[in-house]
């Protein structure tokens, strides 16, 4: 995925992604809202060598630890709940238009601008990586 927007959906609702520190999906699964590998089961462009079985076991290993602990599962499902105020439509529109407006030269309402900046520190905040929109 270049993105994980079913990664981000997934966690919108609650549901603990167990996943690879790889790709997008370093960047969108939450750490503490998800289990993460440290690398993929399976070997690929960057990393060429690694043990497939070794990886399999870790991940069986990492599904099997979730499993049995039911208390961990469910911090991590309440920290999944962070992101649910950024990550809606909305969210995503109100930021597309600020930079639409933007790279037009317009301005947005006060009150749709401060909404815009909230929800950008709070990405910020939730996902560790900052936004800006470049005019």
């Amino acid at each position: 995925e270049t993105f994980g927007i079913s990664t981000l959906e997934a966690q919108a609702y609650n549901c603990v992604p167990l996943t690879a520190r790889f790709g997008a999906l370093e960047e969108v699964a939450l750490d503490m809202g998800a289990y993460k590998a440290d690398y993929s089961t399976t070997p690929n462009v960057l990393f060429e060598n690694i043990d497939k079985d070794a990886q399999v076991e870790k991940f069986v290993q990492m599904v099997v630890d979730a499993y049995n602990n039911p208390y961990l599962l469910q911090q991590k499902q309440y920290y999944c709940n962070a992101i649910r105020e950024v990550s809606t439509w909305d969210t995503m529109a109100i930021q597309l238009k600020q930079h639409l407006y933007r790279v037009l030269g317009w301005y947005l309402p006060i009150e749709e601008h401060r909404r815009a900046n909230w929800i950008s520190s709070r990405v910020h905040e939730v996902f560790k990586r900052k936004f800006s929109n470049r005019s």
